[in-house]
């Protein structure tokens, strides 16, 4: 399977970074898209610059109503045959310190509404008999803790791991499940974050890389893709660590007092 199977996509958090990079890759290889976010503006200039049709769902996937809709959508027809559920956001605080709205606010968009969204596809791509894809972005963060944002990696872990679970139950039903768990990529979410900003550039992972990775890998039925040979290392080494010893090395990433 290549992307070009897939017919249409229904990609989240398409209004910027890697949600647009991921529309406008897959409008270029000839995928029809429904594109969500929050910023209908945003999606409608998307959608007049791409040459396939293109469905607009404003929602806000922290608001119940707007994530039952987009689930409905995917129920819908015409059929989605590859979600990505790539909306998300983190936090760069101790979490004592943090609000703890908004640090629920991240279960509920990377966990909730991953989850709502994923069941209602998987159900309508097995229904169908043609299969499809699900593509969860979740991060390299959730390979080990990381004081200061404590949540977000919690939240990516779970992400990572429920993906490879449910990739299994599916492993047969012609179905792929992938996680993709990059580094750092160059996007306004990572440059204007406190923890990140200072990040090198040399580390920084480009948006086209990390889209094209992972939808190759979501196309091979990959289990979990990790963009970039500097990253691929660097998790390899921190995944053979003892638990012990990777706490040690991250002890110091974010604000502890």
């Amino acid at each position: 399977m290549s992307t070009r199977a897939f017919t249409r996509a229904l990609v989240t958090g398409a209004s910027s970074g890697l949600g647009d990079t991921y529309a406008r890759t897959l409008a270029a290889d000839g995928v029809d898209l429904v594109v969500v976010a929050r910023s209908t503006d945003k999606l409608t200039a998307l959608r007049d610059e791409l040459d396939v049709d293109v469905e607009v769902i404003t929602a806000d996937l922290l608001d119940p109503t707007a994530l039952q809709k987009v689930a409905d959508r995917l129920r819908a027809a015409p059929p989605v045959d590859l979600l990505i559920n790539n909306a998300g956001f983190g936090g760069d605080r101790p979490y004592h310190k943090a609000d703890l709205d908004a640090e629920l606010s991240q279960v509920g968009i990377h966990i909730t509404a991953m989850m709502t969204l994923t069941h209602a596809a998987l159900r309508a791509m097995r229904a169908s008999g043609a299969g499809g894809g699900i593509l969860n972005v979740s991060s390299i963060a959730g390979f080990q803790p990381l004081p200061g944002m404590a949540t977000y990696a919690a939240c990516k872990a779970y992400e990572t791991t429920w993906s490879e679970a449910v990739r299994l139950e599916n492993i047969n039903a012609g179905v792929h499940v992938t996680a993709v768990c990059p580094g750092f990529v160059d996007t306004p979410m990572v440059r204007d974050a406190e923890g990140t900003s200072a990040v090198p550039d040399r580390l920084l992972l480009s948006p086209e890389t990390v889209v094209a990775e992972s939808l190759r890998g979501v196309a091979e039925n990959k289990a979990v893709v990790v963009p970039g040979r500097t990253w691929k290392a660097a998790t390899a080494v921190t995944q053979s660590l003892p638990r012990s010893a990777t706490r040690a090395l991250v002890r110091g990433f974010g604000k502890l007092a």
